[in-house]
C-alpha cells in the first residue's frame, strides 16, 4: 500500500485534492493501515484511513477487502457509528491485494472511566443498536453466519487456562437451536474498539469479523472484556443494561461465555500488551488469567447449575 497508490485513489474519489501527509498506524496482525490527510481544492482538509487486510486474509478470501468495504457501506446506511466508506481499490491481476479508504473518526478508547455506570450504559446501548439493525433492509448474503462459537484445534492446548476442560464442557451443548433472532454481529465488540469524545461514543471500529449470528455471542465477548478492565460487578451491570434494551432469552449465555473464554487461549500475552497503550498498565497477563479463571468458573456453574 504505497503512497503512490494512495495518491491514485485520491484522484478517483476526490479529484483535485492534494495528499498532505501519510503516517502508518498499528493495525495488528489482521490489517495494514495508514492515516493520511488530503486538502481539497476549496482548502478543506480531511483525515482518512487506508486499510488493507493482511496477506493471509486475501489467501483465504480474495474478495476480503471488497466484503469489508461492503459491510461498512451497510453500517453507514443503517446509521451506525462506524467509519464512513470513501473508496475501494479495484482488485486486478496487478493489484491482488486492494485496500479501501474510510473517513477517520476522532476519539480514542476509554478503558478507565470516571463514571462507570454511565460508561456501561452507553456501551450497552451501542451494542444493542448494532443488534437492532433491521436485517431485511439489506443484502447481507455475503456475510458468514454463526457457527457453534469455537473452532477446532490446530495448536497445543492451553492447560494453564483450563482449555481442555472448557472444551469438554462445551461439547454436549455445541448443537442447539437459538431461542433468539439472528442479528448483525460486530464480532469483536470490546472497549478497545469503541472511541469516545467528551464522555460520548464517537465511533466503533474494526468490523472485520462482522457476521449474522447469535447476539449472546457478542454479549459474551463484551462481558469478559469488561470484567478484565472493571471487574465482575461491572460485567454484570453491563449485561443488565444491554438486556433492558434487548429482552433476549439468556438461557444459553453460559455456553457463549465459555466460547468467548476460548478466544484468548492462543495469544493472551499479545492481548495483554494492548492495555498499557490504552492507559491501563494495571491490566496484565496475570490479572487477565485471574479474571479469566473467575469468568470460566462462573460460566461452568451456570451452564451445569
Amino acid at each position: 500500500m504505497t503512497d503512490d497508490r494512495i495518491q491514485l485513489s485520491i484522484e478517483r474519489f476526490a479529484p483535485g485534492a492534494k495528499l498532505r501527509q501519510v503516517e502508518a498506524l498499528e493495525g495488528g496482525i489482521s490489517a495494514t493501515m495508514k492515516v493520511f490527510e488530503i486538502e481539497r481544492p476549496d482548502g478543506l482538509r480531511q483525515k482518512l484511513i487506508a486499510r488493507r487486510p493482511s496477506p493471509w486474509k486475501f489467501k483465504a478470501n480474495p474478495d476480503v477487502a471488497a466484503e469489508e468495504y461492503r459491510v461498512l457501506q451497510v453500517l453507514h446506511s443503517a446509521g451506525l457509528a462506524s467509519p464512513p466508506p470513501m473508496y475501494l481499490e479495484n482488485r486486478t491481476a496487478e493489484v491482488p491485494d486492494p485496500f479501501f479508504v474510510v473517513e477517520f473518526i476522532e476519539g480514542r478508547p476509554q478503558l478507565n472511566p470516571s463514571d462507570v455506570s454511565g460508561y456501561l450504559d452507553k456501551l450497552a446501548s451501542q451494542l444493542a443498536q448494532i443488534h437492532q439493525v433491521d436485517l431485511t433492509g439489506w443484502d447481507l448474503t455475503f456475510l458468514p453466519t454463526q457457527d457453534r462459537g469455537y473452532s477446532e484445534l490446530n495448536r497445543p492446548l492451553n492447560e494453564e487456562m483450563r482449555e481442555a476442560e472448557i472444551r469438554r464442557m462445551l461439547e454436549p451443548w455445541s448443537i442447539f437451536t437459538s431461542r433468539n433472532p439472528m442479528v448483525l454481529r460486530h464480532g469483536d465488540f470490546w472497549p478497545g474498539n469503541v472511541l469516545w469524545i467528551d464522555g460520548e461514543i464517537s465511533g466503533v471500529i474494526d468490523w472485520e469479523e462482522t457476521m449474522i449470528g447469535e447476539p449472546l455471542a457478542d454479549l459474551a465477548i463484551s462481558r469478559l472484556d469488561v470484567w478484565w478492565i472493571l471487574g465482575s460487578e461491572a460485567s454484570d451491570e453491563f449485561t443488565r443494561r444491554y438486556q433492558l434494551r434487548m429482552n433476549l432469552d439468556l438461557t444459553s449465555l453460559p455456553y457463549w461465555d465459555l466460547c468467548a473464554s476460548l478466544r484468548p487461549m492462543k495469544g493472551l500475552e499479545y492481548w495483554a500488551s494492548s492495555y498499557p497503550k490504552l492507559g491501563r498498565p494495571d491490566v496484565t497477563v496475570d490479572t487477565m488469567r485471574r479474571d479469566h479463571r473467575g469468568f470460566v468458573i462462573r460460566a461452568i456453574a451456570n451452564l451445569y447449575g
